[in-house]
């Protein structure tokens, strides 16, 4: 007997610019079906981005929904970078949304002190209820 994961995934880019400063959605799940109350969502995401000159940091946020008006699930993190360089940034969460039809997250990202916009060259999402 198999055991199946609900899982959905994503590597469109919702945007390939960000606008400087400012909390942008990179990418989104597509909807998942989750069916247990205390069914734990996890969360993989992973992105390519040309942090534009003047960039001191940036920060990196889960949200349900798709998009930056959606309830942030992570702590917001800061993380220090080099501007005019070229970064690949994984990660992943945990998150207990409770049973919710078409249930969906983005990764945000906001670039802190950016002189002009950066450019995301890669980017996906895959989402998982266990």
């Amino acid at each position: 007997m198999g055991v199946r994961f609900p899982q959905v995934s994503s590597n469109t880019l919702l945007s390939g610019v960000l606008t400087q400063n400012t909390e942008m959605a990179v990418v989104t799940s597509p909807p998942l079906n989750i069916s247990l109350d205390n069914a734990q969502v996890q969360i993989f995401w992973f992105y390519v981005m040309t942090l534009a000159a003047g960039t001191t940091a940036v920060s990196y946020r889960i949200r349900r929904g798709s998009g930056v008006a959606g309830t942030q699930v992570n702590v917001n993190s800061i993380i220090a970078e080099v501007a005019s360089t070229v970064i690949c940034r994984s990660g992943t969460y945990i998150d207990t949304p409770g049973v919710v039809a078409g249930q969906q997250y983005s990764l945000t990202v906001l670039t802190v002190a950016a002189g002009a916009a950066g450019t995301i060259q890669d980017a996906c999402i895959t989402v998982m209820s266990l």
